[in-house]
């Protein structure tokens, strides 16, 4: 993902900043719309002969909206860390460590064939995350492609016609 954040320290905004973040999701479909999971992530931005690095961790859930377009929705743990290397009376604990929300919306375009159970998706997301904490606070965003992989069901626990659902 392409990474934005907005940190705000004892009052003082830090930013924006610019950098990248990775995720890995994983999860499963409770109904044909609704999605739970967990993700893992981490990023780093630089701004202002800084850095922030960031990892967060946590429940996930998405419902489908309209056709392939979904609404996502997490909470969970994150750090953010500041470090201004300029600073040598820097603490090693400059940032931001607690509770994660997010919001996001992504939309599935499947590269595999209609008919099959699973397969494969490149996924365009917009998320934002907010960690806030007493002095010092980040809200993140993140504008990127997943590329999404489903397992899928056998034929027999498909919801196809008798004659499709047996067929070897």
């Amino acid at each position: 993902y392409g990474l934005g954040t907005d940190t705000r320290e004892k009052g003082t905004w830090l930013g924006p900043w610019g950098g990248a973040a990775g995720a890995v999701r994983a999860g499963q479909l409770v109904t044909q719309r609704f999605a739970l999971g967990m993700t893992l992530e981490d990023g780093r931005a630089w701004g202002d002969g800084q850095t922030a690095t960031g990892f967060g961790f946590g429940p996930e859930a998405s419902v489908a909206v309209a056709g392939n377009f979904a609404l996502r929705a997490g909470i969970g743990l994150a750090l953010v860390h500041l470090h201004d290397p300029g600073d040598p009376f820097e603490s090693s604990t400059r940032g931001v460590t607690g509770a994660r929300f997010a919001l996001g919306a992504s939309r599935d375009i499947f590269l595999t064939r209609g008919n099959r159970s699973g397969g494969l998706a490149l996924t365009p997301s917009v998320q934002l995350r907010l960690v806030p904490g007493g002095d010092t606070h980040a809200l993140v965003a993140t504008v990127g492609v997943e590329v999404t992989y489903w397992t899928g069901l056998p034929r027999n626990q498909l919801d196809l016609p008798p004659g499709e659902a047996w067929k070897k």
